[in-house]
C-alpha cells in the first residue's frame, strides 16, 4: 500500500508538471526563453575547445619570449691563453725573451651579419602567431555561443513536444483501456479492439522517438557547455558574487 501510494503521488506529480508545460504554450506571451539561452552561451568558456585555445595563446607568449632571448644563441665567445708566457709570469724565476710571447691571451666575439634582421623578424612572427591564436579563440568562442543558443532552442522545443505528447498519450491510454474492457466483455468486436491497440502502440512509438530526440539534444547541449545542464542552470541562476 505504501509503495502504491508513493507511485501514485509521483505519477500525478509528473503528469501535472507535463500538463503545466503543455498549458504554458497556449499563453499569448509564450516564447522559448531566449534569455536563458543567452546566459547559457556565456558558459562557452568552459568548453574544451576554449581551454585548448587558451593554452595555444600561452604557447605563443612563450614563443615571443623565446624569440627575444634567441639572440644569445647567435653570439660565440672564445679565448685562448699563452701557456708559456703565463708559466714564466707565475712561477719561473728564469725568464728568457724567447718565452715572453705576446699577446698572452686572445678573446674572440662573433656576431653574424644577419643577426639583427633575423631576430627582429622572428619576434614579429611570434607576435603575429599570438595575435592569430587570440583571434582564433574569439572566433571559436563566438561560434560556440551561437551553437549553444541554437542547441538550447532544439532542447527546449523537444522538451515541449514531449510534454504535449505525454499529455495526449495519457488520454489515449484511458481510451484504450476502456476499449480493452469492452472487448473483454464482448461489447466491441476484434476490429475495433485492434484499431485501438494500433493507435495506442503508435503513440508509444512516437513517445520513444520524442524521448530519444529530447535526450540527444540535452547531451549535445551539455557537450557544448562542458558541464551538466543542471549545473549550468544553477550557475546562471546563482552567479558568483563579484569581489
Amino acid at each position: 500500500m505504501k509503495y502504491f501510494l508513493t507511485f501514485s503521488i509521483f505519477f500525478f506529480a509528473l503528469r501535472g508538471n507535463t500538463q503545466n508545460l503543455a498549458d504554458s504554450i497556449t499563453y499569448a506571451g509564450f516564447s522559448l526563453q531566449d534569455v536563458i539561452a543567452e546566459k547559457l552561451s556565456n558558459l562557452a568558456v568552459n568548453n574544451y575547445q576554449i581551454k585548448i585555445a587558451n593554452k595555444e595563446i600561452q604557447v605563443s607568449s612563450q614563443d615571443i619570449a623565446k624569440s627575444k632571448a634567441a639572440w644569445l644563441n647567435n653570439i660565440s665567445f672564445s679565448g685562448n691563453l699563452n701557456a708559456y708566457s703565463l708559466k714564466s709570469t707565475l712561477g719561473n724565476s728564469i725568464i728568457t725573451p724567447q718565452l715572453n710571447f705576446y699577446p698572452r691571451y686572445n678573446i674572440n666575439l662573433n656576431l653574424p651579419l644577419g643577426f639583427f634582421m633575423t631576430r627582429i623578424s622572428e619576434v614579429k612572427i611570434a607576435k603575429i602567431n599570438k595575435e592569430k591564436s587570440i583571434d582564433q579563440r574569439e572566433k571559436t568562442l563566438y561560434d560556440l555561443k551561437q551553437q549553444i543558443k541554437t542547441q538550447y532552442q532544439l532542447y527546449l522545443s523537444n522538451k515541449y513536444l514531449l510534454a504535449i505528447h505525454e499529455s495526449t498519450i495519457q488520454d489515449d491510454k484511458i481510451l484504450f483501456e476502456r476499449v480493452q474492457t469492452q472487448f473483454d466483455n464482448n461489447q466491441v468486436d476484434l476490429e475495433v479492439y485492434s484499431s485501438a491497440v494500433k493507435k495506442f502502440n503508435d503513440q508509444l512509438t512516437r513517445k520513444i522517438s520524442l524521448l530519444r530526440d529530447f535526450n540527444a539534444s540535452r547531451y549535445a547541449l551539455e557537450g557544448l557547455l562542458g558541464m551538466d545542464l543542471n549545473e549550468a542552470i544553477r550557475q546562471i541562476s546563482n552567479p558568483p558574487a563579484k569581489k
